[in-house]
C-alpha cells in the first residue's frame, strides 16, 4: 500500500541525504558515507589558506572616505607614488605617498574630474576634463594647482568634454574629445580647432607614435564603433 506523505520532493531529498550521512535505525551503526567527505576539516588542503599569501593580497581601506563613490583613479607614469581620484561628492583628491594619505584639492581650482592625462615627457604637466561640462584644466606643478584652458572663447564652448590624448612622439600635438566632436592642438594646448566631421562622443583616443608613410594614425572609440584616421588625425 502506498502512503502519501506531506514532505515536498526537496524535503524528501534532504532526508535521504541526511540518512546516508549519519545512518538510520536498523542500518549499520557506522554511517555509509564519512562525514569528513562532505565537510573537510579546516586543515584539509581544500580549505587550507596560506596566511602570508592571503595577507599580501587583501584589500584595505586607505585614506579618504565619508560618503559618496570614488572613480577615475590614476597614477603618474613618471612617479608611481603620485595618485589622483575623483568623488561624486565633488572632490578631487591627490596623494603623493602611494595612497597612504590624501589631500582634497581646492574645489575652486578643480572640482571632480575625469581621469587625469599626464604629459608624456614633462612630469609636472597634467590635464583633466571636467566631470561633466566644457572645462579643460591643466596643472604645471604636478597637480597641486590648476588653471582653465581656453576660457570663454574655447573651441569647445558648450560641449561636454570626455578625454584627451597626447602624441607620445610629438607631445605638442593633443586631441581633445567631446560629445560634439574632436579638437586638435599643435602648439601644446595654446590654440585649438575642431576637426571637421570628426567622431562624436569618443570616450577613448589613441595616437600611434610611429608615423606610417609619413602620416600619424589615430583611433577614436565610441559606444558604437572605432574610427581610424590615416592623415595626421585630420579626417
Amino acid at each position: 500500500m502506498r502512503h502519501r506523505t506531506n514532505e515536498t520532493p526537496r524535503q524528501a531529498s534532504c532526508i535521504a541525504i541526511f540518512a546516508l550521512i549519519v545512518g538510520c535505525s536498523g542500518c549499520s551503526q557506522q554511517p555509509i558515507l564519512d562525514e569528513a567527505q562532505f565537510f573537510p576539516p579546516p586543515t584539509s588542503p581544500l580549505n587550507a589558506v596560506d596566511d602570508q599569501k592571503a595577507s599580501s593580497q587583501d584589500w584595505q581601506s586607505v585614506g579618504i572616505g565619508g560618503g559618496g563613490a570614488f572613480f577615475y583613479p590614476a597614477a603618474s607614469p613618471h612617479n608611481s607614488k603620485l595618485l589622483f581620484v575623483s568623488s561624486d561628492m565633488g572632490g578631487f583628491y591627490r596623494s603623493e605617498n602611494n595612497g597612504h594619505s590624501w589631500q582634497m584639492l581646492d574645489w575652486r581650482n578643480i572640482p571632480q574630474s575625469r581621469t587625469p592625462i599626464f604629459h608624456p615627457t614633462d612630469p609636472k604637466t597634467i590635464y583633466a576634463c571636467a566631470y561633466h561640462g566644457d572645462t579643460l584644466r591643466v596643472s604645471r606643478d604636478a597637480g597641486i594647482t590648476w588653471s582653465v584652458v581656453g576660457g570663454e572663447n574655447s573651441a569647445w564652448k558648450s560641449d561636454v568634454l570626455l578625454t584627451l590624448a597626447f602624441n607620445q612622439a610629438r607631445p605638442e600635438t593633443l586631441l581633445l574629445s567631446g560629445e560634439q566632436g574632436i579638437y586638435q592642438s599643435d602648439d601644446e594646448g595654446k590654440t585649438w580647432a575642431k576637426l571637421p566631421d570628426s567622431p562624436q562622443a569618443a570616450f577613448s583616443i589613441y595616437i600611434n607614435p610611429t608615423p606610417i608613410a609619413g602620416q600619424l594614425v589615430c583611433f577614436a572609440a565610441t559606444s558604437d564603433t572605432i574610427y581610424r584616421s590615416d592623415d595626421n588625425c585630420k579626417t
